[in-house]
C-alpha cells in the first residue's frame, strides 16, 4: 500500500515500457494536472492516451523523444487509429490529450515547438434528431 502522503499523480504511474525520457515527461504533465486539481479519473485517461501514442509510435518507428516528433509524426498516429477502426471522436479524444500534452512540454521550454498546431479536428457525421409527430407527442402527454 501506498503512503497516505504519495502524490496521486505517482500512484497512476506510466509504462515503464516507454523510453525513460517518455516517462520522465508523462510523468511530470500528471504532476502538473494534479497540481491544477485534475481527478484521478481524468488523469488516468491522460496516463492512458499518452501510453497509447508512445505504443504506436514505437511501431511505427517515430522518434521516442517528444522534443523530436512532428507534425506529419501526430498525423501517422491519427491515420493509425484510423485504420484501427477507431471512430472519429474517439481520433478526436486521442487528439485533444496529445494537444495538451504538447502544449504543456512547449510551456516548460522542453519543446519548440507544438506539433499539433494546425491539425484540425476529425470531420464527425452530424446526428439528426428525429422529430415526434403531433400524434407521438399527444400519445405521450397522455401518459403523464
Amino acid at each position: 500500500m501506498m503512503p497516505e502522503n504519495t502524490p496521486r499523480a505517482h500512484i497512476i504511474g506510466v509504462s515503464r515500457d516507454a523510453s525513460l525520457e517518455h516517462h520522465h515527461y508523462v510523468q511530470g504533465y500528471l504532476y502538473a494536472c494534479e497540481a491544477e486539481g485534475k481527478s484521478v479519473a481524468t488523469m488516468v485517461s491522460y496516463a492512458e492516451n499518452l501510453a497509447r501514442f508512445q505504443a504506436i509510435a514505437r511501431e511505427l518507428g517515430l522518434p521516442g523523444y517528444p522534443q523530436d516528433i512532428t507534425r506529419q509524426h501526430v498525423r501517422m498516429f491519427l491515420a493509425r487509429l484510423h485504420r484501427q477502426g477507431n471512430s472519429p471522436a474517439t481520433v478526436n479524444d486521442r487528439l485533444a490529450v496529445l494537444r495538451l500534452w504538447f502544449r504543456w512540454l512547449k510551456g516548460e521550454g522542453i519543446v519548440q515547438a507544438d506539433p499539433t498546431d494546425g491539425i484540425g479536428k476529425v470531420r464527425q457525421e452530424k446526428k439528426v434528431l428525429k422529430v415526434l409527430t403531433p400524434a407521438q407527442v399527444r400519445d405521450l402527454l397522455a401518459i403523464c
